[in-house]
This record gives C-alpha cells, sequence and structure tokens, in this order.
C-alpha cells in the first residue's frame, strides 16, 4: 500500500519494501499522484508547510481550488509567507477533524480545523482531558500569517451522531490528502479571499459598535 507523509520540508511518498522489511520514503514526483491517499504528518509540521508545498505546484493548486471553491486562492498564499507581529498564541496547535451528522435520514460527513488550547481546563466540565469538547477555537475569519507557525494534527477519531446528540458510530479513520486540504482550504475561503474576509470582518464590527451605541434605555415608570 502506498501512502504520503508530510515532513517538514516535503510531501513523502510511503511505500512498504518486501526485501527490507519496512517503508521507502522518498519525494513524490507529483503531489497529485496522492490526491486520494492515506496522508499522515511528522511532528512540528505546521500550516506555513502545507499551504507552501501547494503552492509551489501549480496544478496541485488548480485542484484544490477547485475542489475547495476557494477564490484568490494565490492571495493565500502571498499571506501565509508576510511578516506577522501577531502570532496567535493561545493555541498549541491546529487540528483537523472529520464529523458527521444525520438528521432527518439524511447523513452528512465534513472535515474541519480549529485551534486547541489543552493548557486551559474546559468551562463546561473544568478538566483538562476532555473528551468530545473543549478548549477549541475557530479561525475561519484570521489571516493565515497569524497562525502560519502553529503545528498540525490529525485528530482521526470519527463521531458520527444523530440529531445532533445520540452517537451511532464512534471510531478512528485515516485523512486523504484531499481531505486535509479541504479542511484548510475551504474554511479559510468561506468568505472569500483575504480582501472579502476583511471587508466581512469590518462590517460585522461597525455592525457590533453601531449596536452598543443604540442600546435603548430602560423607560423610567412614574413614582
Amino acid at each position: 500500500m502506498i501512502s504520503c507523509k508530510f515532513n517538514k520540508k516535503s510531501l513523502l511518498t510511503v511505500k512498504w519494501n518486501p526485501k527490507k522489511k519496512k517503508d521507502d520514503e522518498y519525494v513524490a514526483k507529483h503531489p497529485l499522484l496522492h490526491i486520494n491517499s492515506i496522508c499522515e504528518f511528522d511532528e512540528g509540521v505546521t500550516l506555513k508547510t502545507i499551504m507552501n508545498l501547494v503552492a509551489s505546484d501549480e496544478l496541485l493548486t488548480k485542484v484544490v481550488a477547485f475542489y475547495s471553491s476557494v477564490n484568490h486562492i494565490e492571495d493565500f498564499h502571498k499571506e501565509v509567507n508576510k511578516k506577522c507581529t501577531n502570532k496567535e498564541k493561545e493555541v498549541d496547535y491546529l487540528e483537523i477533524y472529520r464529523s458527521g451528522q444525520i438528521h432527518d435520514g439524511e447523513m452528512s460527513v465534513w472535515t474541519d480545523w480549529h485551534g486547541v488550547n489543552t493548557k486551559e481546563k474546559c468551562k463546561y466540565c473544568g478538566k483538562k482531558d476532555w473528551p468530545d469538547h473543549g478548549h477549541y477555537i475557530s479561525y475561519s475569519y484570521t489571516p493565515v500569517n497569524e497562525v502560519a507557525h502553529l503545528p498540525i494534527r490529525l485528530n482521526e477519531r470519527f463521531i458520527l451522531r444523530e440529531d445532533y446528540e445520540k452517537v451511532v458510530l464512534d471510531v478512528n479513520q485515516k485523512f486523504t490528502l484531499i481531505e486535509v486540504l479541504n479542511a484548510i482550504y475551504y474554511d479559510i475561503s468561506f468568505h472569500g479571499g483575504p480582501k472579502d474576509r476583511d471587508k466581512f470582518l469590518c462590517e460585522i464590527n461597525e455592525q457590533v459598535k453601531k449596536m452598543k451605541k443604540e442600546r435603548i434605555k430602560p423607560k423610567m415608570g412614574k413614582p
């Protein structure tokens, strides 16, 4: 079986060698050869490593942009290498995970990502080693250069729920390369390119400021 693995510099092909009785690891001739292969990570692989590998291959960039509906993917690739003085320090690593939901007889399965803080206690149960919930932080609207330095890990635990509560399946399942890339690129481009994202955030912030100014004062009754 042939799989692939990210190290800190490149994407490696991993192939079992029966004569040596161990895996051979070598740089893939083309990343697209592994688009549906099982994908794993060496310790310390960062978001910047992954996005720069995609950016270095024109064909892979086009495939990811089409598959994940990414507008202005080149702008994200430029942004990830920008100097950043506001590096995210609240989380320990970025986690790619898979979720599943059954509702009204229909099943949906998707991959996503978030930041994980393992140092703080969960606000719900007061523990640090929470199983299904905890200190997760979304980075859907964050410039990618602010989190580019963070390592990425794969959470292979897959929980399928029915009607948001009942657990009908709880197993470990590997990720393919396209699932890993889609988890990242679909999320960061949900509101378009970096300029669209910044415009959206600016509008949200203006609405919040306006709402604070327009707070309705309680009417005073007669004494």
